[in-house]
């Protein structure tokens, strides 16, 4: 509903900076739609794009949890006659429509945006991007408009701290192995021991290829490079 009412706001906007570059006001038909009072068209109509995608994927999602239902059902009757019986559909556990979400998610279709009129007033139609004229939004898949950014490299100006020394395991074939957390550059191992010639535990790193025999290993360390 909410992302309904912004679309209409969207709408309204553009429409009042088409006034404007005729000679008309924005007013306050751009307030809730930007922090910006002079926003420019193509601005406006990225957000109205990225509005419809979210319509798209939300309906796409409940779409998954729909098919996911099972039919159960219950008979009734004299000695299990089952001469009727009551029936309801069950959803699944989180985790099953979580795995179909991943699927869709894995295979999401890229989209592009284009200015179209409607009753005069003009809006965003998404579509699907490339060259295929004949190629259409599947109505079940998920869409996106902008390829994710790489979160493996550190970049400050998007807020994305990179995964250099990330500690990882190197034993697991999950989200937390080095595989997918290292991003194919590798890891260093460090081990963490404790000095027998204290009489204290002191715990240390140190790198694996200094290693003697006056220091109990106690585990080792996998962090990305």
């Amino acid at each position: 509903m909410q992302d309904l009412l912004m679309l209409r706001l969207s709408e309204r906007c553009l429409t009042a900076i088409n006034d404007q570059q005729r000679g008309g006001h924005i007013g306050d038909r751009c307030k809730k739609v930007t922090r910006n009072k002079s926003p420019s068209k193509e601005k406006v109509r990225a957000k109205m794009a990225k509005i419809k995608m979210n319509l798209h994927n939300n309906q796409a999602g409940r779409e998954v949890a729909k098919k996911a239902r099972r039919l159960s059902c219950k008979c009734h009757g004299v000695s299990g006659s089952c001469s009727s019986k009551t029936c309801w559909y069950e959803i699944p556990q989180m985790a099953v429509i979580g795995g179909a979400l991943k699927e869709k998610y894995d295979s999401a279709q890229r989209i592009a945006y284009e200015t179209v009129m409607k009753r005069d007033v003009e809006t965003v139609e998404i579509k699907p991007r490339g060259r295929k004229v004949r190629e259409t939004i599947v109505r079940d898949n998920l869409l996106y408009l902008s390829k994710s950014p790489n979160f493996c490299t550190k970049n400050m100006a998007k807020d994305i701290i990179g995964t250099t020394g990330r500690e990882c395991n190197i034993n697991s074939n999950g989200p937390d192995s080095c595989d997918q957390l290292c991003c194919d550059r590798g890891v260093i191992r460090t081990t963490k021991t404790v000095n027998k010639n204290s009489n204290f535990l002191v715990l240390e790193i140190i790198p694996i290829f200094q290693f003697t025999s006056k220091f109990v290993q106690i585990s080792n360390l996998e962090n990305c490079l």
